[in-house]
């Protein structure tokens, strides 16, 4: 399952505690569903140091998912990422996280499990992400780079 593929690589990168929301279909199309779910799971929870989600961008589903998850967690950070250069191509990060060799190939192998499930995706070829990483590291004067948008930083 894309949970299991994303607990395991997340667990590569030492990336632990993440809350995973299975949204079903018609959330989408009712944004009061998917606020319900949030909300319980938040309501449950103490709080989190940092929230991230995707930009909102052209796809509709990652805009409601932007709205949803800043009207959920009103009190933590919030920090976003672009999911792909197609759907968000004036993404411009104001947060760059410097890489390392050890981190760029940490990532393109995490991200192997999604490509082989997502095979027609071209935004997952381990090429075009490390061109990615390239390009972020370029304009924050690195030689590798991941760029975030920092909505809201809370102390």
């Amino acid at each position: 399952s894309i949970k299991h593929i994303a607990q395991q690589n997340l667990s590569e990168l030492g990336i632990q505690n993440v809350f995973f929301n299975a949204f079903k279909p018609s959330y989408m199309l009712n944004p009061q569903s998917m606020w319900i779910a949030l909300d319980e799971h938040a309501h449950y929870e103490k709080s989190y140091d940092i929230v991230f989600s995707q930009e909102p961008d052209d796809h509709q589903d990652h805009a409601l998912l932007y709205q949803t998850t800043k009207r959920v967690f009103k009190k933590e950070s919030l920090i976003t990422y672009s999911a792909s250069p197609l759907s968000c191509p004036s993404f411009l990060p104001n947060y760059f996280e410097t890489l390392d060799k050890d981190n760029v190939s940490a990532k393109t192998n995490a991200l192997k499990g999604y490509s082989e499930v997502y095979k027609d995706k071209l935004y997952l070829d381990k090429d075009l992400i490390r061109a990615r990483m390239l390009v972020d590291g370029a304009v924050s004067f690195n030689k590798y780079a991941e760029g975030f948008s920092i909505k809201r930083l809370t102390c």
